[in-house]
């Protein structure tokens, strides 16, 4: 009887403040107007396609075996969260998508890549605001925005996701003109980024003693990064990246996005890793959402280990010198 009785106090608490069971977010009225693609399955806030390059990413069709979406009833989710010990429907939603959409499909590898086309790069974290940021609808896919944000906008750190030797080997890297201070004098719609080389600081034998020869790790610029504007990438592959919209989810304080590799010519899909990300309820009972910090879905990656975004393309279109962002691999390369 006490369970009983339990129960029910927590439905009629529930009933009378529906927030004590759950946090739900009211979509904003920018959000209002949203646009069919050929790529979603739902219509997208109109403010994910202001580029040319957000288009482009939204059209991009998956291959008929990625999974679609699976309805999810919230009716019986909101009446087991009512349950004493259950889980809030935010929990239940999370775990649905994740279990039926998240994870990684390979479709087509390349060899030798020279260069790649990074078709989403974003401004500096000085052109955002912490609102912005760390609202629940602000960024289109928290998931990986956050780690662009971070990198920097200098042409060193941008193009170091694809171009920074040993490890990392790709002979150079294209992206849409931002108008960052450094691209001020280029006039063309699109940069290459190119041309850096290192060299050990100094030979293995200069390290005696074995506590030093870790030293013989450590590389110097040899020649800087350089930078000029082209009229059209010359890459053969693009890697971008997206937002997904599935019923409610930002209501619930849930992001989802996919990471594509395709042809550019062709527009085809060679790979794409989607992913689902879950807020902080706390922070989301104050109109906070920490992305950063949020919860993804098992054995997904998070934003903090930032490479693993970039070996998803070191794996499907790999560089002539082998690249890599695993540690062990990359240890090798640099004892050789």
């Amino acid at each position: 009887m006490t369970y009983f009785f339990r129960m029910m106090a927590t439905i009629a608490v529930c009933a009378t403040l529906l927030s004590a069971c759950s946090v739900e977010v009211a979509e904003p009225s920018d959000w209002a107007h949203k646009v069919r693609t050929k790529g979603q399955p739902t219509p997208l806030p109109e403010a994910w396609l202001k580029t040319p390059e957000g288009r482009v990413a939204h059209d991009l069709v998956l291959p008929n075996v990625v999974p679609k979406s699976v309805p999810f009833d919230f009716g019986a989710a909101k009446w087991r969260a009512l349950v004493p010990g259950q889980p809030s429907v935010a929990r239940q939603y999370f775990e649905h998508l994740c279990k039926t959409e998240m994870g990684d499909w390979y479709f087509e590898k390349a060899k030798d890549v020279a260069g790649v086309y990074f078709a989403r790069p974003h401004m500096s974290m000085a052109s955002v605001t912490s609102e912005y940021l760390t609202h629940p609808y602000g960024m289109e896919m928290p998931w990986f925005e956050t780690v662009l944000y971070a990198n920097g906008s200098s042409a060193q750190s941008q193009a170091g996701r694809f171009v920074s030797p040993p490890h990392i080997n790709y002979e150079f890297m294209e992206q849409p003109r931002q108008g960052l201070d450094w691209e001020l004098k280029i006039a063309e719609p699109y940069i290459r980024i190119f041309g850096l080389t290192k060299e050990k600081l100094r030979d293995r034998a200069y390290y005696g003693t074995k506590a030093a020869r870790w030293l013989w790790h450590f590389y110097r610029e040899k020649t800087p990064m350089q930078y000029m504007g082209i009229s059209m990438p010359s890459a053969q592959y693009g890697y971008t990246w997206r937002g997904v919209s599935r019923t409610d989810d930002r209501k619930y304080g849930i992001s989802g996005g996919e990471i594509i590799i395709y042809d550019l010519k062709k527009l085809k899909v060679m790979a794409v890793r989607r992913m689902f990300i879950k807020a902080n309820q706390d922070a989301l009972s104050r109109g906070k959402a920490y992305w950063e910090l949020a919860e993804v879905c098992k054995g997904g990656v998070s934003s903090h280990s930032g490479s693993d975004f970039y070996q998803f393309a070191y794996d499907v279109i790999p560089s002539k010198i082998k690249s890599s962002t695993h540690q062990k691999e990359v240890l090798e390369m640099l004892s050789q």
